[in-house]
């Protein structure tokens, strides 16, 4: 959850948001592997993935910003920096009763 978790530690959207997003499907595949989906760069302008959590069912992208989304089309978080997205993963996890694992 912290920026050491990240090589490039406080990822701002701008540079290569694709590289940040796919740390972030890394580490969650790591931390939830039975919940997350393939890693999605078919248009490069807007990787993603989905993650299963309990009632939830949300795809994680990167658009011109890092955006958690329902499928049902809500958008849980939006946010430019990827540890803040990271942390939203996590909290948003815990809060459906998955744990962290080897993270």
């Amino acid at each position: 959850m912290h920026a050491k978790n990240f090589p490039e530690g406080g990822k701002q959207l701008g540079a290569h948001p694709s590289h940040a997003l796919r740390d972030v499907h890394q580490k969650a595949n790591e931390a939830w592997p039975e919940v997350v989906g393939e890693y999605e760069d078919e248009y490069p302008e807007t990787p993603w993935f989905s993650l299963g959590a309990g009632d939830f069912e949300m795809v994680v992208e990167s658009t011109d910003r890092y955006n958690v989304r329902l499928f049902a089309g809500h958008r849980l978080v939006a946010t430019d920096c990827i540890e803040t997205l990271w942390a939203a993963l996590v909290r948003v996890m815990a809060a459906q009763g998955f744990s962290l694992r080897g993270v």
